[in-house]
């Protein structure tokens, strides 16, 4: 029996001080990771405003659904058949 609690006891601290050294380990990874982009910030390119005085392109009309053609099919050479819907 006493045999069994220290070996509970055991398991029990040995799982507690993985999940405190896999916590410190995240934390502290991530504490690098954002003193690192504060200390190296991002380039700041200029952004040019966009002239809105160009004429647009005029808008293109959508495309009236064609008609679906019928095909035949034989049976005895296809095992199987594909519909692609195209939208």
């Amino acid at each position: 029996m006493n045999g069994f609690f220290n070996s509970f006891i055991s398991g029990l601290f040995c799982t507690g001080l993985l999940f405190f050294i896999s916590l410190v380990s995240v934390v502290g990874c991530k504490v690098i990771a954002v003193k690192i982009k504060r200390l190296f910030p991002k380039k700041q390119t200029v952004q040019t405003p966009i002239e809105s005085d160009k004429p647009q392109a005029p808008k293109k009309r959508k495309r009236k659904p064609s008609t679906v053609r019928s095909i035949e099919i034989d049976p005895e050479q296809i095992d199987r058949i594909y519909v692609k819907k195209i939208s």
